[in-house]
Parts: C-alpha cells; sequence; structure tokens
C-alpha cells in the first residue's frame, strides 16, 4: 500500500470518527434513558434492573415461606390446639409481618374450624406458630396453614439472642385428675431490654406426634435477665412427652418492611 493509499485511509478514518461523534450526540436525547425495566445492568446495578438505583437484588430473587408440617391434637371436648413448623428460606431478606391462618379440616377435608394470626421471620429462620383452644364439635381429621401477604424488609441480622432453657414436663394437682404442666427459664443473653417477648411451647411422643401447644407473652425482659415461664393443660398428656420445645421470640431487630 503507497502512502497516497494510506493517507486516504486515515482521511476517511478521521472523518467517520467525527461522523459518528456527531451522531452519537444528536441522537442521544432521542434513545430511552436507562431504567430498572430495561433488561440491562447500565446504572450502577448490582445485576440488570436491581441493585443500585433499582430495587436490591434480594427483592428479585426472594422464595416464598416455607411449611415444613401442620399437626392438631384435642385437649378436651370440641376444641383443638393446632401448630406448625415454617421457615423464610431467604437470606438477605425478612419476613418483617406477615398473617397466617389454621384450618382445622374434617373427614370430608372442609375446614370446620379457623384461627388467624400475625407474625415475623428473621432471614433463615425457623420457627413454630401456634394456635390454642379452636373450637369444633365435627370430627377432626386434618389440619392446614394459609400463609398470606408477606411484608419483606432488607436484613441480614440474627434475631435478638433469646434462649429457653431448663425445661421440664411434670404432672400437677389432684393425682386422681392431674394436669400436664411445662415449664423454662426464658434468658435475655443480650445488650438490649426487650419486651413483648412471645414464647411458644411444643410437646411431642417418641413417633413424633404433637401432645400440646401453648403459647404466652413475656412482657419485659431486661438484657441480661431470665424470666420462668410456665404451661398449664388442663389433663395429662396421653403418654409422657419424649420432646419439649420451647421457643422465645422477639421482632426487635427486625427493620421496616420496603414500602
Amino acid at each position: 500500500m503507497d502512502f497516497r493509499t494510506r493517507r486516504q485511509l486515515v482521511i476517511l478514518l478521521v472523518v467517520a470518527i467525527v461522523l459518528a461523534g456527531v451522531g452519537f450526540f444528536v441522537l442521544r436525547p432521542l434513545l430511552p434513558a436507562p431504567s430498572c425495566t430495561d433488561n440491562r445492568r447500565n446504572q450502577g446495578e448490582e445485576e440488570a434492573d436491581c441493585g443500585g438505583p433499582c430495587v436490591p437484588c434480594a427483592f428479585r430473587q426472594q422464595k416464598p415461606i416455607e411449611v415444613f408440617w401442620v399437626r392438631f391434637v384435642k385437649v378436651r371436648e370440641n376444641a383443638y390446639d393446632a401448630a406448625a413448623e415454617i421457615k423464610n428460606p431467604n437470606v438477605k431478606i425478612g419476613a418483617a409481618a406477615f398473617a397466617y391462618e389454621f384450618k382445622l379440616l374434617d373427614t370430608a377435608g372442609v375446614a370446620v374450624a379457623t384461627r388467624r394470626g400475625e407474625t415475623f421471620l428473621y432471614p433463615g429462620e425457623t420457627a413454630h406458630l401456634v394456635e390454642v383452644g379452636l373450637l369444633s364439635g365435627r370430627l377432626i381429621q386434618g389440619a392446614a396453614l394459609a400463609i398470606g401477604e408477606v411484608a419483606w424488609a432488607l436484613s441480614d441480622a440474627p434475631g435478638p439472642d433469646i434462649v429457653a432453657g431448663s425445661k421440664e414436663y411434670v404432672l400437677e394437682g389432684d393425682p386422681a385428675h392431674p394436669v400436664s404442666v411445662m415449664k423454662a427459664i426464658v434468658s435475655n443473653r443480650g445488650l438490649r431490654d426487650l419486651s413483648g417477648i412471645g414464647v411458644s411451647a411444643l410437646a411431642f411422643d417418641a413417633d413424633g406426634n404433637l401432645l400440646g401447644a401453648h403459647r404466652s407473652v413475656v412482657e419485659s425482659l431486661p438484657a441480661g435477665s431470665a424470666e420462668p415461664v410456665k404451661f398449664t393443660w388442663p389433663v395429662a398428656f396421653a403418654t409422657a412427652p419424649s420432646s419439649l420445645v420451647v421457643e422465645a421470640r422477639s421482632p426487635s431487630a427486625l427493620p421496616l418492611p420496603r414500602p
């Protein structure tokens, strides 16, 4: 390639660059502005359309609350307690609040008694729901749990350091008609005073069947303190419990849900 040809190519290249630059500035106002719905990572997002100025990616990838099991137990004539084990499988978002509904089902699978409540779950937390005294004169054959809409909150903080220890099951009252009693000590091992702590108690036989479920509230638990809790059922369980679960929970470390 001779010098003249090379010079012509250079001139053409410079002209093309100039025209491209002019075209870019002329057409730029006509191009759509970057957004959180253009399926592109073009404004500092962590991934396409999430993170940075867009919704956190954790909210785009959130998983629903899992229900592991739902059980019921008859505590007296026409009265039942119900319990369930649930989990928040998300590790970066908490369920700041959500409603749930227990249903007792008759032999035809029809809901003949219901009870609603509201609770929360920390990221990755497994917890138990308990509702007591559901009334029905029908023969109950099963139970179900429905989870309502969840108010999610961005968080990776664990729950408060509350533990329930020294669990004990005893029979009290008239030896001819004893009542079941479960006792425990709830301790606040954290550095913050807590209030309105929900405490659930569950008793299981050796096969994992629910013998009894109860719940209570510890109104105040200062940092470093402990409080005894006691749960009473009107009759002795059909068999001595093989496993006791006492669970104390507080939503105090959860942030407010994202609007």
